[in-house]
């Protein structure tokens, strides 16, 4: 597992560094701007759907899981990898988001209610949770027909889920939802991270099990 996790750092590593320019210089023009640091926010989720799905287009051209399936356990390895590199994926999406928000308290005088330290980890989870649930499902799909054959379908998830989070955090930050996330009972909010961290563990026993059935 540990090689295919490195394979996957190093091909990542070139485009997280034109990424993090381009959030960066968001995320600074956000601290005058909210809506710009909404856009820092969707940019951050939609890199990395974009750059977990090359990862498997890399797969296909290089006939990497042909190689997983003649490796001892490499089948399992190669799905491990890519699972344990999505969870640290979100793991970053959470602290990104954790961090703009933070930059953004140069507006604190005109949204008060914003800079409570509850709504920062609550926006930051929600990112992260949204692309823990989009790996849990494009996943299996994505070991089961290869990037290249899942290119289309995928390319409207990212922009129906991209949508999704802006529209969520805008809707973070009206008076209204704020004071209706704060009403909720305390253990509703709290149950969400364990069903998202369950259906990701469903997602890659499934995984395991069409790498394991699948004809390479």
């Amino acid at each position: 597992m540990t090689g295919f996790l490195k394979r996957d750092f190093s091909l990542l590593l070139p485009n997280i560094k034109f990424y993090a320019l381009i959030i960066a210089v968001f995320a600074v023009i956000g601290i005058m701007s909210d809506s710009v640091n909404s856009f820092a926010s969707l940019y951050i989720v939609l890199f990395s759907f974009v750059s977990l799905m090359n990862l498997f287009n890399y797969d296909d051209l290089n006939r990497w899981q042909g190689y997983a399936a003649a490796a001892p356990n490499g089948r399992n390895a190669m799905v491990d990898a890519r699972y344990l590199l999505s969870a640290l994926m979100g793991l970053v999406v959470f602290v990104l988001q954790l961090f703009i928000n933070l930059l953004s308290r140069a507006n604190v005088v005109l949204y008060d209610f914003l800079y409570d330290p509850l709504y920062f980890f609550q926006n930051a989870l929600l990112y992260g949770a949204l692309f823990f649930l989009y790996a849990a499902v494009v996943l299996p799909i994505l070991f089961r027909f290869g990037g290249t054959k899942a290119r289309v379908v995928f390319v409207g998830a990212a922009a129906l889920l991209g949508a999704v989070v802006a529209i969520a955090g805008t809707l973070l930050a009206l008076p209204a939802v704020a004071n209706f996330l704060y009403a909720l009972p305390p253990f509703l909010p709290a149950l969400a991270p364990f069903a998202i961290a369950a259906l990701f563990l469903l997602s890659w026993l499934l995984s395991r099990r069409i790498m394991a059935k699948r004809e390479l």
